[in-house]
Parts: structure tokens; sequence; C-alpha cells
């Protein structure tokens, strides 16, 4: 498909801390000698639609460790509120200049550069305030490869008037209880990701052992998202590591 042209600029900003109450310290933990977030910037940097990629993560002194390790890989990276997700997402967009975020966990090292420029594209070119690929609100797409693209303007307005605690701890909750107010739409994909029983987000060790073997039998190349489907496809043991995760 030919990339549709837009003089916004979009940038993934990436939420990322390292107090974990199910698994501490995971955005950091080494796969293969390299932390698990470090793969995760190296694929969403492939997508073609991207100006920049922001690591959003908090002015606690626990988290100066990804501060450190995203300048030493030359990524920007915004640190505010521990606990005030929604204005750390919304100062780190304003202090970049951001037109169009795209809203992705630390916790989902296989992201990939296909699927967001397939969520960025119906997100261009529908209108859309909010365009979401999430396997919790109508996606068919494994868990782990979920995002979310929100005009800046939309996350604006959830930062003046979503003033209840889920409303700042999870950003997107005020556009989700607004239909009224914001056009948003949702990503199904092809047949080829319809895979909403493989879970590839990490939140337990399971998570953590799954995403490890597959990067392990890809080593030392990044495997797109359509090879990691053909593996657990090929591979229905591996499947059943976290299944008791899924939602």
């Amino acid at each position: 498909m030919k990339k549709i042209k837009t003089d916004k600029k979009i940038s993934a900003i990436i939420q990322a801390r390292l107090d974990s109450s199910r698994l501490s310290g995971k955005v950091l933990k080494e796969i293969l000698g390299k932390p698990m977030l470090g793969y995760l910037l190296e694929r969403v940097s492939k997508s073609s639609y991207l100006d920049q990629v922001i690591v959003a993560t908090s002015d606690n002194e626990n988290d100066r460790e990804i501060v450190e390790y995203c300048n030493q890989l030359g990524f920007a990276v915004f640190a505010g509120s521990k606990d005030d997700v929604l204005d750390r997402y919304y100062q780190a967009a304003k202090e970049n200049g951001v037109d169009i975020i795209v809203r992705i966990g630390a916790d989902s090292p296989m992201e990939d550069p296909e699927i967001i420029d397939m969520v960025i594209e119906e997100h261009l070119s529908s209108g859309n305030d909010c365009t979401h690929n999430l396997c919790l609100l109508g996606s068919n797409m494994p868990d782990g490869v979920d995002l979310e693209v929100i005009n800046f303007e939309a996350l604006e307005q959830s930062w003046l008037f979503g003033k209840e605690p889920h409303h700042r701890e999870h950003v997107d909750e005020y556009i989700y209880e607004h239909p009224e107010i914001f056009k948003i739409g949702v990503v199904s994909g092809p047949e080829w990701i319809n895979r909403p029983d493989y879970r590839l987000t990490v939140d337990y060790a399971q998570d953590f052992e799954l995403v490890t073997k597959i990067f392990q039998h890809f080593h030392p190349n990044q495997p797109s998202i359509r090879e990691v489907v053909q593996f657990l496809d090929e591979n229905p043991a591996l499947v059943q590591m976290n299944s008791q995760y899924i939602n």
C-alpha cells in the first residue's frame, strides 16, 4: 500500500517503568544480553510513519536507569509523574511538539512496524480521534501487539477534563468513556494476525520465558510478527506456556 502523506508529526510514546507489581524490573530484564526495552525500541523504530520514538518514564529515582539507557541509545526520553500517567503522556507530547501519538507499553517487546503502520494508516484515512487494535476492545490481534493512535487534541481534552483517578492512571479511559465526543476506530487486521489466543505481552515470568524462546529461535535476527505467528502456529506447546493469563 502506498504511504499516506501527512504533515502531522507522528511519534511513538512508550510508557516504561521499572516498578512492576508482577515482574519487577521487566523492561530492562535481559534477553540474550540485551534489555527487553532495547528489542522494543529497535522494532518500533522501523515504522515508516514515525518521526520520533519517545520513552516516557517517571521522575522517580528508581527509573533513572531507564533514562540513562535511553540516553545511551540516543532515544528521546521524558521523565514525568509516576502516578499521573495521562499527565506524563500529555507533557511528553507537548514538549516534543507531537501531533499524533502512538501509545505503546514497554511490556510489549513484540510490537511490530507492520502492525504499527496498519493502525496509523487506518487512523489517517478515517479521520478518527483515536484508533486502536486492543484485543480487549474488539480486535482479534494478540495481546502484545496492541497500540493506540491518538490525536494530540483528544489527549489534551482527556488531560483537561478527565479528573477521576482512573482517567489519570490509564491515559485512554476518558476517550473510551465518551464516544459521543471522540471518533474511535478499531483495527482487527487480516486473518494471518487474528490470533486472540496468543499472548505476547510480558507481565509474568511465563510471559518473559515465552518471548525469550521466540527471540532465541530467531537470534541474531529480529523476527517480523508474521514470522512469530508462523513459529507459534507450528509450535502450539509454546502458546500454552502462558495461556492461563489470556484475558
